[in-house]
């Protein structure tokens, strides 16, 4: 669909996912500060990379981007039933729509999934 000015995904989609991938990076420089507090692992992840600054902080990081994933998922979940997108889009899945969800996604290209 080049030169198509549709949007594939509503914005409260779009939005619950910035929010997800931001909670995931906090979560995933989080827990490799954790794993640097383990004292017999056999490697350290450089101190740049992770987030809490210590073993207490990290945690501290960790549970509350798991939190805002809770939330979020409600959210997301919310949005969908009221909308009826949820149905619309997961019930029933059918064998032809996950192929070719498949190939627009192998083939980088958008379009309208599912159909």
């Amino acid at each position: 669909m080049r030169g198509s000015s549709s949007t594939v995904h509503p914005l409260a989609v779009r939005m619950t996912h910035w929010i997800n991938a931001t909670a995931m990076m906090i979560m995933i420089m989080s827990g490799w500060e954790i794993h640097n507090a383990h004292p017999i692992l056999p490697f350290a992840i450089p101190s740049f990379l992770t987030l809490g600054g210590w073993l207490g902080g990290a945690t501290q990081w960790h549970f509350a981007a798991m939190w805002v994933l809770v939330a979020n998922g409600l959210v997301y979940l919310t949005s969908g039933l009221f909308s009826g997108r949820l149905y619309r889009r997961f019930w029933p899945i059918r064998l032809h729509a996950v192929v070719h969800d498949l190939r627009v996604a192998l083939a980088w290209r958008r379009g309208r999934a599912g159909l």
